[in-house]
């Protein structure tokens, strides 16, 4: 059965943020995610995880100077010592809170930086970051944005998540599947689950075109559900799903990544420059 989680940055927003925590167990959620925590101390929120008896499943690494348009710093130059620093405090936050996810987020590369450099520093520290959380215990995920809601943000289709996470490791490394950002990107949802299942960590979902709580209208999020499945979901925005095991052994790769899936085998390591080729490779299926 799918498990679900409330995203607290989206949700109970009539509420404090701390209070949010009590207002999502009251309306039936053991699990919780968010943004950044890093507002708030540690202890604070363990506290609050514990009084409403929750679980912290996601939370982002720091996204940078979001007055400056950042979203994240992985592929930023100049900025690789704030980016390592982010993510020990990302980390740090993660093993307080027992918290098993952290989203690395790529961020939009500057206009004059080559789209091939940002690729392949992106890939660098992603690699160095995964190694540092796997000391850790924590396993991180990336996700890719729409280009509508985050312009020039480099990782933009399911399809250069997957390719990266193959390359990287699966022991490492996941893909969070946003079906909001997909749909609203690339369409053919349904279709794209099926096929990157086995890389999926974890998921979130929201209606389109207005990111609001999910509709059972195929035309709206582009999902083909059976009768007896579609629910309409009350006072629900962003979701955490975790795919049955059993999904994961029948689903199947898309074409995408078949060239790509032997890099993870251990056999030798994967450059940045070679995962950057994979993005790459992969950007033709935007749309």
């Amino acid at each position: 059965m799918p498990r679900f989680c409330a995203n607290l940055g989206f949700l109970f927003g009539e509420v404090a943020f701390l209070d949010r925590f009590e207002a999502a167990a009251r309306a039936g959620f053991t699990g919780v995610e968010y943004g950044s925590p890093y507002d708030h101390p540690a202890p604070e929120l363990r506290a609050r995880l514990t009084a409403a008896g929750l679980t912290q499943v996601l939370i982002n690494s720091p996204a940078g100077n979001r007055a400056a348009g950042e979203r994240g710093m992985a592929c930023l130059p100049g900025r690789v010592a704030a980016f390592r620093d982010g993510v020990a405090q990302a980390l740090d936050y993660a093993v307080a809170l027992d918290c098993r996810l952290v989203h690395v987020m790529a961020g939009v590369p500057p206009q004059d930086v080559a789209w091939d450099t940002a690729a392949a520093l992106y890939a660098a520290n992603l690699a160095w970051a995964a190694e540092k959380a796997l000391g850790a215990g924590v396993r991180l995920v990336i996700e890719p944005l729409n280009p509508r809601d985050a312009p020039g943000y480099l990782l933009r289709t399911q399809e250069q998540g997957a390719a990266i996470v193959a390359a990287i490791g699966r022991d490492r490394l996941g893909l969070q599947f946003d079906i909001y950002h997909c749909q609203t990107a690339q369409g053919d949802v349904t279709r794209r689950l099926e096929a990157l299942m086995p890389v999926i960590d974890h998921m979130q979902l929201a209606d389109v075109p207005g990111r609001h709580e999910p509709r059972h209208r195929r035309d709206r999020l582009g999902l083909r559900l059976p009768a007896h499945r579609r629910t309409r979901l009350c006072r629900l925005d962003r979701l955490r799903i975790q795919p049955p095991r059993r999904h994961r052994r029948r689903a199947r790769l898309a074409p995408a990544l078949r060239g790509v899936t032997s890099l993870s085998s251990g056999r030798k390591p994967v450059s940045a420059p070679e995962i950057a080729r994979l993005i790459g490779n992969n950007a033709q299926h935007i749309k």
